[in-house]
């Protein structure tokens, strides 16, 4: 008997530890971190995804984002923001983060969408302005850019207004899961959008909660045979 309790003490707690193990969302497409993301070097005429760094825990206060996705309402146009004076704090917890990147050959325009697993939980689009306002993709970096890489730290890192001259930046909720994105720049400039994502779980397995029934059922039909 005192063996039997043993076995579903040490189960319980292997489905304990699996039931908290957290993993990256996934992404479509996905592409691997290059080791430099700045002005020039992976160009594209398309806007590509990558996935940066997973279960990054963020303290209360300790990052300011451009929109918050419990702020915004699905298909309100986001724009690119050049003074940014005020942004909203991301609430304590963890996050994966991910960055959309636009650095054409040239001057061009690309559009579409990427589909996380997880929910979006806030959007990083700015990154200061000639008046001084704060360079918010510039200081995310710290917290949830990947060590290995080399991130663009200029003013034209930004996603731009529409005023600009340049046909403006703007993303767009799909739903809770799908980012929109329609971003145009040139050779002077990139964009660059930070997306956050709530960090899934792993769930206790059914095969695992029936492991678990079987077991303390076989402890209680020896426990009566031998009484």
């Amino acid at each position: 008997m005192y063996n039997i309790i043993k076995m579903i003490t040490a189960t319980c707690a292997v489905f304990a530890t699996t039931a908290s193990i957290s993993f990256a969302s996934t992404i479509s497409p996905t592409t691997p971190l290059p080791s430099s993301l700045e002005r020039n070097v992976v160009q594209s005429a398309t806007a590509t995804l990558y996935a940066e760094q997973t279960d990054v825990t963020v303290g209360a206060g300790d990052v300011i984002v451009d929109y918050l996705a419990s702020s915004v309402s699905v298909g309100q146009q986001l724009n690119g923001i050049m003074n940014f004076r005020s942004g909203e704090n991301l609430a304590a917890g963890k996050y994966d983060s991910f960055l959309i990147h636009f650095d054409p050959i040239s001057a061009g325009s690309a559009t579409g969408t990427f589909t996380f697993e997880n929910e979006i939980s806030a959007i990083i689009l700015s990154n200061g302005s000639f008046d001084g306002a704060r360079a918010l993709l510039n200081e995310s970096d710290s917290v949830f850019g990947a060590a290995s890489t080399t991130y663009e730290e200029t003013l034209g890192r930004r996603a731009e207004n529409p005023w600009i001259g340049f046909g403006g930046d703007w993303v767009k909720l799909v739903d809770a899961n799908t980012l929109q994105y329609s971003l145009t720049s040139n050779i002077w400039n990139i964009d660059n959008v930070r997306v956050l994502t709530e960090v899934s779980t792993v769930p206790l397995p059914a095969g695992g909660l029936l492991l678990l029934g079987g077991l303390v059922a076989l402890a209680l039909q020896r426990r009566r045979k031998t009484t």
